[in-house]
């Protein structure tokens, strides 16, 4: 008993010792580079076309499956057909081996470090799916049970299996815009009410058992949703938790925090680099700063832990999103009792009793429409661009600095911070030419140094997905959320149909239309124009960029859209930069025949590299030295076409499908090419 007595003093002793936190701090972060950083990880597959495994996790949208298959080592899985799988199946898929891309467009969402970050280096597009064997597991039945009756509801999915995959783009986006998102995500906020339901129902049980049937209870649910980072934080905390308070070892919270993320970490060291993490154990930080804080008044403590959870969370929001939304202190303190209190158990009772579903969305929609009416004020919304590993050093010490010493002119510190970096943003002496990758369309930028005027180029446009999601994105990481002039080449979908997203998320002065009549899609942006009160035309040649002339080269109406279109010579510090639209080679007849136009430094070349565009005799007149051809991978138009591969032969070619977007940097008269490819 002596010896037990002397064994738990020492225990509490070493847990206690900040040493102990350092010593593992460091050893955590050895661990977490080599096995990272250090040590590459590459595919057990090469040329295969055939694959057996178990479903780990399948979603469907729209008419594709998405399987996350256990192989020989995880396999990302595509399919465009029926098929009725379930998780824990023994399958067979015969298909190829896809590329998997990063990011071509900077500062934006990286899907090969997300799928290599979660173990999976092999993409597969599967034409044959082959069901060898159902599951008989006990715990995959129940977890398949569970998935396919929550699935009757978004929001059922979504707070009891922590998949937001089922719910409306645009409104997760007003959920985003006005900083609760993470009322989406499962967290710990939602786990303790969990628990807290859990010990109103284990109530006539002493708290030891209590505990171990709500620990068992939480291990399941983890192995439910998959074990997110963010749901392991809240299981191994009340775990440790638990065993603390049975051997009577009290430790402050921020140690018992660290020692749930050396846990985690060392389960998986890729965790540190999951948004999940960082946001849950960033926002647990900012709780735990509150703590001597907090008042008597609820919806006081609500508006001072949404502060500090803001605080901590900010260098991830900003970097993820580059703004932050002011209204979000009104939101938390609205929705944070409403989806804590109310919509979370009454989703709980709902899953149990399905009758409740139309009181369950009645309720949820009444969320939706109250949010979407906040988040249509932008006026609230600031734009932050990305900052750098350094200044999020600075910022936390600050932070660090300002709670230690209770000093407001941290704080004063943090906000000059911040405001540097919207500043710096713009302290940029080069000029910019940018070709976007939008995949098989067109969408480029010009910018001027310091970020004086910013002329956009086409904007994009796929039929099932937004590609100027990405093109916004990038503007708001170097803190542009104006375009001054909005230019179309023409009216092709592939040019402008996503001209409405741009209005829609940016500050757009004017709107410039080529040549002719209006059709159907330019009609439709028009009456949006009128709508908000953006001004419009055809009037190419009333263009104007600092230290720059313009000329508009094709103002004549063709029956063809293609040939209508807005064709731009722009003369930046003595460099030349051709955009051809679609204009094929009757327009560049013209040019030659109008225009003395020769060396010019770079071509946007026309219509995708199709044959119909870049005529041998056009390209020895301008004799080009760069030439950047806009194309998607494999289009079923198999552009651009070789013969015009050849006739720019003499000009260094760049091709998005190819290099991903493609950044000329323009300095007294210099030019410096950033690409960002495979």
């Amino acid at each position: 008993m002596e010896y037990h007595k002397h064994y738990l003093i020492r225990l509490k002793t070493i847990l206690q010792s900040s040493i102990l936190y350092l010593i593992l701090g460091f050893l955590i972060i050895i661990y977490v580079l080599i096995f990272t950083k250090v040590i590459k990880y590459k595919s057990v597959y090469k040329d295969e076309n055939y694959f057996t495994g178990t479903v780990e996790k399948y979603v469907k949208k729209d008419n594709a499956t998405t399987i996350y298959l256990k192989a020989k080592e995880k396999i990302l899985v595509s399919y465009y057909d029926e098929i009725d799988i379930d998780i824990g199946d023994n399958i067979e898929v015969y298909g190829t081996i896809t590329e998997i891309l990063p990011n071509t467009i900077p500062n934006t969402f990286n899907y090969k470090d997300y799928l290599y970050n979660n173990h999976i280096y092999t993409k597969v597009t599967a034409k044959k799916i082959k069901v060898n064997a159902k599951t008989h597991n006990v715990l995959t039945k129940a977890k398949n049970w569970v998935w396919q009756r929550a699935s009757t509801n978004t929001y059922l999915k979504l707070f009891i299996c922590g998949d937001k995959t089922g719910m409306e783009t645009n409104i997760y986006n007003n959920f985003k815009n006005c900083g609760i998102a993470h009322l989406l995500a499962i967290s710990g906020m939602h786990v303790s009410v969990f628990i807290l339901i859990l010990n109103k129902l284990l109530f006539f049980l002493q708290k030891h058992y209590r505990n171990i049937i709500i620990i068992l209870f939480l291990l399941f649910y983890a192995y439910l949703v998959n074990f997110t980072p963010s749901i392991l934080r809240v299981v191994i905390s009340f775990i440790i938790g638990t065993i603390l308070a049975w051997k009577d070892i009290k430790i402050p919270g921020i140690k018992k925090l660290l020692l749930t993320a050396f846990i985690i970490i060392l389960i998986d060291p890729f965790n540190v680099y999951s948004t999940s993490f960082q946001y849950s154990f960033s926002a647990a930080l900012g709780v735990i700063a509150t703590e001597k804080r907090q008042k008597k008044n609820y919806f006081i403590n609500i508006i001072v832990i949404s502060f500090y959870t803001l605080l901590f969370t900010l260098p991830i929001t900003i970097n993820l999103n580059y703004e932050c939304n002011l209204s979000l202190f009104l939101c938390n303190l609205l929705f944070i009792p409403y989806v804590s209190f109310i919509l979370y158990p009454l989703g709980l009772l709902t899953f149990v009793f399905s009758f409740l579903n139309p009181i369950f969305s009645l309720s949820t929609t009444i969320m939706e429409k109250v949010i979407g009416f906040i988040s249509k004020w932008h006026i609230f919304t600031i734009n932050i661009p990305r900052i750098s590993w350094l200044v999020i050093i600075i910022f936390y010490v600050l932070l660090y600095l300002y709670l230690h010493y209770n000093k407001k002119k941290f704080l004063l510190l943090i906000t000059i911070l911040i405001v540097s970096v919207k500043i710096n943003a713009r302290l940029d002496f080069n000029d910019y030419v940018i070709f976007f990758d939008v995949g098989q369309g067109d969408c480029a930028a010009l910018i001027s140094k310091w970020h004086q005027k910013v002329i956009m180029i086409d904007t994009g446009g796929l039929q099932n997905y937004k590609v100027s999601n990405n093109v916004i994105l990038y503007f708001k990481s170097i803190g542009i959320t104006k375009i001054d002039s909005l230019v179309l080449s023409h009216g092709d979908y592939d040019h402008m149909g996503d001209a409405l997203d741009i209005i829609n998320n940016l500050k757009v002065n004017e709107v410039i239309f080529n040549q002719g009549e209006y059709n159907d899609l330019e009609n439709n942006l028009v009456e949006n124009l009128k709508q908000k009160h953006i001004k419009y035309s055809q009037n190419a040649n009333a263009l104007t960029f600092p230290n720059a002339k313009i000329y508009s080269l094709n103002n004549s109406i063709y029956s063809d859209e293609n040939n209508s279109s807005n064709v731009l010579l722009i003369e930046i510090d003595n460099r030349k930069i051709l955009f051809m639209g679609d204009a094929g080679s009757v327009v560049e007849q013209s040019i030659i025949a109008n225009y003395d136009i020769s060396k010019i430094d770079i071509l946007k070349v026309g219509h995708h590299g199709s044959s119909t565009s870049t005529s041998e005799k056009f390209i020895k007149q301008i004799n080009p030295l760069y030439a950047v051809i806009s194309v998607g991978r494999n289009n079923r138009y198999h552009h651009p076409n070789q013969s015009v591969v050849d006739r720019l032969k003499d000009a260094k070619l760049y091709r998005t499908d190819q290099d991903g977007s493609i950044i000329f940097k323009i300095k007294d008269n210099n030019f410096s090419i950033l690409t960002y490819g495979n």
